[in-house]
């Protein structure tokens, strides 16, 4: 459950900011929403490129999801967090290129 001192995410439906996730906060607490860019272009583009590679529409929107969580969860990692994470890739890219060749 999320305490005062955190961020919390909502949704914006039928006129109502709906929290992602439960909230413990005092009734009557005054809060300051941020609306995010939208990243519905973002989204369709990765959408149609999962598919295009030849995922099928309901993996392709699970994929998309999980990508969703991980590009918001990204904004809560310390800075030493991100640069291991930030390593972690760039091996991974590079793990053909040190391999001792025979």
């Amino acid at each position: 459950m999320l305490q005062t001192n955190e961020p919390i995410e909502a949704i914006y439906e039928d006129g109502v900011f709906k929290p992602l996730a439960p909230v413990e906060l005092p009734e009557g607490t005054r809060v300051r929403v941020e609306p995010e860019a939208s990243s519905a272009g973002a989204d369709e583009e990765v959408l149609q490129q999962l598919l295009a590679d030849g995922a099928g529409p309901d993996d392709a929107t699970r994929i998309l999801d999980n990508f969703r969580l991980l590009w918001n969860s990204y904004d809560t990692l310390t800075d030493e967090q991100k640069q291991s994470l930030e390593q972690s890739r760039l091996d991974q890219e590079h793990f053909f290129d040190r391999q001792s060749h025979p």
